[in-house]
């Protein structure tokens, strides 16, 4: 069967925009309209989805598209609230769902309506076209993502274990696009950075803050709390952006010197500095390679 994929694109879109005028901002997120919404569109197309509701308006969608059996199932895994918006500051307010300069615009266009919007078109489109799958594809949108998953993904692991007995997941993040002089890379996160904190003591003289004196506590900490922030941190590469930085090269062997310098300590700021990305793409590959 020959695929229009500029009318399944089309179709995403829409869905995006009118997911987009949802307000589900967490707190107190009221992401059961939204799932209803979906499953509608769902049941219109003959399948059976579910809408779990942990808690009064704070609906979870889920379904399951049966394969054969022969593998374990793919979850699709998403998120159905947000965090709030400022409108004032917005060039389309937040939950308009905008199209405009080829962009959509709105509170959860990127995180993660967008993901969403995508993996059910996926699935709409294994249904449609009859696939015979090898395994079960399973898709999972949960209030509550934005404040600890209380009402969303902790409740369903909870109470319906069965739904996450899957081979594969995937989730938000990690698959966008980087353009790396000019050329399209699609990356796969396969893991983040882990926190370290710390208790920071200052000390000085005790004294009454109309009477000022050179050994103020509260000036020291702000001193070392400026030096923290005035530098670099060690430059330190985990194996797994080792191996990102030199597929990188092997796919653009061009910049192979440029991008295999990045990983050495003596040589990665000038290289950084030399590659041929924008500024976010080269803040990102700064703080790959360095503890922040």
């Amino acid at each position: 069967m020959e695929m229009d994929w500029n009318k399944q694109g089309d179709e995403a879109v829409a869905r995006l925009q009118a997911m987009l005028k949802f307000d589900t901002t967490n707190l107190p997120g009221n992401e059961r309209a939204l799932a209803e919404f979906l499953a509608d569109e769902l049941r219109r197309e003959g399948l059976n989805p579910q809408v779990l509701e942990a808690a009064p308006e704070r609906g979870n969608l889920l379904i399951r598209l049966k394969g054969d059996g022969s593998l374990r199932p793919l979850l699709l895994m998403s998120h159905l609230d947000v965090v709030p918006a400022e409108p004032a500051h917005w060039t389309h307010p937040p939950f308009s769902g905008t199209l405009a300069d080829g962009y959509v615009w709105g509170r959860g266009a990127i995180d993660s309506k967008l993901t969403g919007a995508t993996q059910l078109q996926v699935l709409l489109l294994c249904h449609r076209l009859g696939l015979k799958l090898k395994r079960d594809l399973v898709l999972v949108a949960t209030a509550d993502e934005e404040r600890g998953a209380t009402y969303g993904m902790k409740w369903l692991v909870d109470n319906y274990p069965e739904w996450f007995d899957a081979e594969y997941g995937l989730n938000e993040a990690g698959g966008f696009a980087l353009m790396v002089d000019g050329t399209p890379v699609y990356t796969c996160q396969v893991a983040e950075k882990g926190s370290a904190p710390y208790d920071i003591v200052a000390h000085g003289k005790p004294g009454h803050s109309s009477v000022p004196h050179a050994d103020n506590a509260i000036a020291h900490l702000g001193q070392a709390l400026g030096k923290l922030g005035a530098g670099l941190m060690p430059h330190r590469v985990p194996l797994c952006v080792r191996a990102f930085f030199e597929s990188l090269a092997s796919g653009l062997p061009h910049l192979k010197t440029v991008l295999n310098d990045v990983l050495i300590p003596e040589k990665s700021d000038a290289a950084l500095s030399a590659l041929p990305v924008d500024d976010a793409t080269r803040l990102m590959f700064q703080a790959m390679v360095r503890n922040t």
